[in-house]
């Protein structure tokens, strides 16, 4: 069985390819519909979600800040100075980057 963060990963890769209902991604990544549910209630994926009636994609804009959020989160848990180099390097050297809440 996958875990928790490899599930959310693969649910992130099926809705950027295509909407789908929770029915077809629990029976694609052979889970229970409440395990869907619970995963897309996380705050890797929440903020990156829209729904549209029954189905769920991610947003066309979201793709590429998925990836920088999660990397400021890691670098973040990494420690201060740690995310302060990243987030330097992420956003340039101007310095213009979000500090950490």
């Amino acid at each position: 069985m996958a875990s928790k963060d490899e599930r959310i990963a693969k649910i992130y890769e099926i809705l950027s390819q295509n909407s789908q209902n929770i029915t077809e991604l629990a029976n694609k990544l052979n889970v229970s519909t409440k395990t869907i549910e619970r995963d897309l209630k996380s705050p890797l994926l929440l903020s990156e979600l829209q729904r549209k009636g029954q189905s769920w994609s991610i947003k066309p804009v979201s793709q590429n800040s998925f990836v920088i959020n999660t990397l400021k989160k890691l670098s973040l848990a990494l420690g201060l100075d740690f995310y302060k180099r990243a987030n330097k390097f992420l956003h340039g050297s101007r310095g213009g980057g979000a500090q950490p809440s």
